[in-house]
């Protein structure tokens, strides 16, 4: 009798996370900006309790993932946008999303939230590499030490031979600036995304930066770079495309996380 049952209970669980996954798009669809389709994102899970939330957003995901529907993937970014922001998301929230997404079997939710999992494997580096020390260092390879100020004025110029010796800066002051510069290129962000080893604040700076993060290729090199910041690259591979998805999973350089976390994705209902 259990077996049936417990089919019959995650038969409605599914069905009822589907129907509130709809809800969440119809509300989100007709808002234009991001940080505004957050906010009523944040509210609406606020209203749901969180094994509800948990088996929406499960719903959400894999829709977007699976069947490439418009209204769902613009959804996703809000969710990933969300889930990056703390300001609409309180910790204590979620922590409560984390517990309900593990009881509730949804991985892919709960490796979004890995940033606040008790039981990371200490093997899994949530950051990469980074570099905040103001000290001195060289543009050109004969030119003299600059200060992190001269570097960071030099971003702001319009000199492509010095943007380029630039981009390997690995100080995200620095790289903050140089995204800003309207000089700079598609191919200089996905060079900068690409290169190995890297400072895992650098490249958390081309994340964070909405002009850039919206060009798919460049979200793609920061997913397949293994020194983007493990909580970050899962986050972005959510919105990957299913043939991406199995590149990751397959590619034995990236986390152990990251890869089951693309290959669930694609496997999901």
């Amino acid at each position: 009798m259990s077996g049936p049952t417990n089919e019959t209970t995650s038969s409605r669980n599914a069905a009822l996370g589907a129907t509130r996954a709809a809800e969440i798009v119809q509300k989100l669809r007709p808002i234009v900006a991001l940080r505004m389709r957050c906010v009523i994102l944040s509210e609406h899970v606020a209203t749901l309790t969180a094994t509800a939330a948990v088996d929406a957003l499960a719903a959400l995901v894999s829709r977007a993932t699976r069947r490439n529907d418009a209204d769902y993937l613009l959804a996703l970014e809000c969710l990933i946008a969300m889930l990056s922001d703390p300001a609409l998301l309180p910790y204590q929230s979620r922590a409560a999303l984390y517990a309900a997404a593990k009881e509730r079997g949804h991985d892919a939710i709960r490796r979004l939230l890995f940033e606040i999992s008790p039981d990371l494997s200490p093997g899994a580096t949530l950051a990469g590499p980074a570099e905040t020390s103001t000290g001195e260092r060289s543009v050109v390879p004969t030119g003299r030490p600059l200060t992190l100020g001269e570097r960071k004025s030099l971003a702001r110029a319009h000199q492509r031979d010095l943007l380029s010796h630039l981009l390997r800066d690995p100080h995200p002051d620095v790289i903050r600036i140089l995204l800003g510069n309207p000089h700079l290129t598609e191919a200089d962000v996905l060079s900068l995304a690409s290169r190995r080893p890297a400072s895992g604040a650098a490249l958390s700076e081309i994340a964070a930066s909405q002009r850039w993060i919206a060009r798919y290729p460049v979200k793609r090199a920061l997913v397949k770079n293994p020194y983007t910041p493990l909580v970050l690259a899962i986050r972005l591979a959510t919105t990957l495309r299913p043939g991406d998805l199995r590149d990751v999973a397959g590619d034995p350089r990236l986390n152990t996380l990251l890869r089951e976390h693309a290959a669930g994705l694609v496997a999901s209902p």
